[in-house]
């Protein structure tokens, strides 16, 4: 039997607020000793750091706002490319790009690191690298709300700034709270959430940018799909008819939606409710600028009630 969206809807907002209400009491595994730490990376691998780790090399943009966030961004020594929040970080030493190609394995040696904190989606052909090398290596690659809450503590801990973390995640579920309940007035509205054109991706509620879209008041036609960004058929779409159309990629216009077969009959193309010019660096990375990717959903499901100051800082 299929599970209708809007009861996925509630049950994961309700697993997100349960979280919430006992993230501070979970920690990670306690220091070995007055200075040693060890912990399990999302990997699941075994990461142990002797002492606080003092020339880190951050080569994902939302570790790189993470550590930032936590106040540790003088030990930050080298980031990739697509590090450019907060603007300070474009500073920094670019040592990678995006795939594992772009990653100056070499550059990131010479600089002697004693912690690497990468994406294993992108780096994990280089995690035997790294350990060859005896360089710590931790793989942050949160896929929803809870993990990045749970990374977040893990990161506190290994950097050494756990109360700083512990402020974060506070600020991050006050934050959602409150959006939650400015937002609790407003009807839920059905929403196609476009990925990629090429082939036709969506998210769905497992996903981290689909829980962000149903804490913005978006029920996903294809939240209850299988996985987490599943492929799916034009047809799909027809069939769903959605209240708005959200793309989030770069790739396609507001034109090339209505030309699309039979996509004009969409009650979300008749009314207009297309988006197309959101942030995509806040909602899809998983870091301290939630609050912030929930707002550019916000103002795309609900144009006529948003105003600037209807978004969190």
């Amino acid at each position: 039997m299929r599970i209708p969206n809007r009861f996925l809807m509630v049950l994961s907002l309700a697993m997100i607020f349960l979280f919430f209400s006992s993230c501070q009491k979970q920690k990670p595994k306690e220091k070995t000793t007055s200075q040693s730490i060890k912990v399990k990376d999302f990997l699941g691998r075994e990461v142990v750091l002797s002492k606080k780790p003092l020339r880190i090399v951050s080569l994902a943009p939302n570790v790189t706002e993470l550590i930032y966030a936590l106040g540790a961004e003088e030990n930050l020594i080298g980031v990739s490319r697509f590090c450019n929040y907060p603007p300070q970080a474009k500073e920094k030493p670019q040592l990678a790009g995006f795939s594992d190609s772009e990653v100056n394995l070499e550059a990131i040696v010479s600089v002697q690191p004693d912690l690497v904190i990468a994406t294993p989606t992108r780096i994990t052909p280089l995690v035997g690298k790294f350990e060859n090398l005896d360089i710590p290596f931790y793989a942050f690659s949160p896929e929803n709300i809870l993990d990045l809450l749970g990374g977040i503590k893990q990161l506190g801990v290994l950097l050494r700034h756990e109360s700083q973390a512990d402020s974060l995640i506070n600020r991050l579920k006050r934050e959602i709270s409150e959006m939650q309940q400015a937002r609790s007035h407003f009807s839920a509205r059905s929403v196609f959430l476009e990925i990629s054109a090429t082939p036709l991706t969506t998210a769905t509620n497992l996903s981290f940018v689909g829980q962000i879209l149903m804490i913005a008041g978006g029920l996903n036609i294809s939240g209850d799909l299988k996985g987490e960004y599943p492929q799916v058929n034009p047809e799909f779409i027809l069939e769903n008819d959605p209240e708005t159309i959200i793309i989030a990629h770069p790739e396609t216009t507001i034109e090339e939606i209505k030309a699309r077969p039979g996509w004009s009959q969409l009650q979300a193309v008749k009314n207009g409710r297309i988006c197309v010019d959101l942030n995509q660096d806040v909602i899809f990375r998983a870091g301290p600028r939630l609050s912030q990717g929930i707002t550019e959903f916000y103002r795309c499901l609900y144009p006529n009630f948003y105003t600037p100051s209807d978004s969190t800082q």
